[in-house]
């Protein structure tokens, strides 16, 4: 079982290996990290989900 995560992580490496691949997938990491930080969920109350009869 462990063998398959360590292939499976390895392949990974194996895929990000390179220089170009890893600031790729950092600024798409950073992309999505500063539009969760600057557009967070609204605030919701369960309340708003009750009915009034």
């Amino acid at each position: 079982m462990y063998k398959e995560y360590i292939k499976r992580i390895e392949a990974i490496e194996a895929k990000h290996a390179d220089k170009a691949s890893m600031d790729e997938w950092q600024q798409r990491t950073d992309a999505i990290v500063n539009y969760l930080l600057n557009n967070p969920a609204p605030n919701r109350n369960i309340y708003d989900f009750e009915s009034d009869d």
